[in-house]
């Protein structure tokens, strides 16, 4: 069936609705979704470092090369923990973080610190907060093993809550720009 709203993909021959073909320019793709798709997954396949390559110039404005260079920046370890192996046997490379309102590159992440920062929502109230309970549990457990470790872990916590307490939008903004 061939007509006004039909097309024939030159990669298997069939006549399909033109909604069937993405949209170029003015004018429809010769080749269907589902083949192009299919040639996209096949080539990805076949060329894992330029397909890397395309994400971080797409998603980040980055090429492998400024990556490459971060990652040594860090001494080829998260920019978080410090750590140099991969919490997921998976994982190959370490997530590049940046910010969402302008697209800045910021570090180098693995997973673990990745989620970390995006269950915080990226808020450095709750950050602190979060390790103020910590410290705080932290030193509960001290006071019975060594009272030493419990008046320092106190005065972290002292400056914790100092530090939660002072937060405020301007100095926010200075670390924004």
């Amino acid at each position: 069936m061939i007509g006004e709203n039909f097309k024939i993909c030159s990669k298997c021959k069939q006549s399909k609705p033109i909604s069937h073909f993405h949209k170029m320019r003015n004018t429809r793709r010769y080749d269907c979704k589902e083949c192009r798709n299919k040639y996209l997954r096949e080539w990805s396949k076949k060329n894992p470092e330029k397909k890397r390559e395309q994400k971080y110039r797409t998603r980040y404005g980055i090429t492998l090369k400024q990556y490459e260079k971060l990652l040594a920046f860090q001494n080829h370890s998260c920019a978080i923990c410090g750590k140099k192996e991969h919490v997921r046997k998976t994982d190959k490379y370490f997530l590049v973080d940046h910010c969402h309102k302008t697209g800045k590159v910021r570090g180098l992440l693995c997973h673990r610190c990745n989620q970390a920062l995006s269950q915080l929502n990226e808020d450095p109230s709750s950050s602190l907060k979060l390790i103020k309970y910590i410290f705080l549990h932290k030193i509960k457990e001290a006071k019975y093993a060594n009272s030493f470790f419990a008046g320092y872990m106190q005065g972290i916590s002292i400056m914790l809550n100092k530090a939660t307490n002072n937060l405020n939008q301007q100095e926010i903004n200075k670390y924004d720009k």
